[in-house]
């Protein structure tokens, strides 16, 4: 059993509980599998090259914008020089 809980759907007309067909967007599917991968990836690589900084929570999904936050300080800014705007708390 797969549970999905959306919203926007009319179920006045009493329906709970029946059969539904639904699709899938096999190039949205794709795009998130990808941009999901990346998240991962990036988070390994800057935890492996700044191990003060760890991933904590990851966004991906293409159409709004994808992005990995990380915990913790860097002991000097030289250690990451080629990172550009990394949102830390």
């Amino acid at each position: 059993t797969v549970r999905h809980f959306v919203t926007g759907l009319d179920l006045s007309d009493g329906h709970i509980g029946s059969d539904v067909t639904l699709f899938v967007d096999i190039e949205r599917r794709i795009a998130n599998a990808k941009a999901h991968t990346a998240g991962h990836l990036l988070a390994e690589l800057v935890n492996s090259l700044t191990p003060e900084l760890v991933g904590k929570i990851g966004f991906h999904d293409p159409a709004e914008g994808c992005y990995v936050k990380f915990q913790g300080l860097l002991a000097s800014r030289s250690t990451c020089t080629s990172a550009k705007n990394i949102d830390r708390p």
